[in-house]
C-alpha cells in the first residue's frame, strides 16, 4: 500500500484522472483515503487491510433496503 501511495502522489490530479482512469471525485480523495488506511494499519500493527468494494453511501442504502425488506416479511 505504501508503494501505491507513493505512486499516487507522483501523479497530479489530472494525471490520476487520465492515466489511472479515475472519476474526478475519486481522483480528489484517493490520496487522503490511502493515507487514512496507512495510518490505521500503523496504529493497529496490521500488515494487511481489507478494503470494501462498495462505498459507505452504497452500504448504508443497502442496509436500509435489507432492513425494510426483512421487517416487511416478518
Amino acid at each position: 500500500l505504501t508503494s501505491y501511495y507513493n505512486m499516487l502522489q507522483s501523479y497530479s490530479y489530472d494525471e490520476r484522472i487520465t492515466k489511472l482512469d479515475l472519476n474526478q471525485d475519486r481522483a480528489d480523495v484517493i490520496i487522503p483515503a490511502t493515507r487514512i488506511y496507512l495510518s490505521a494499519m500503523k496504529w493497529s500493527g496490521a500488515k494487511d487491510i481489507i478494503v470494501p468494494k462498495i462505498g459507505l453511501a452504497d452500504g448504508i442504502v443497502k442496509s436500509i433496503y435489507f432492513d425494510t425488506v426483512s421487517s416487511n416479511t416478518q
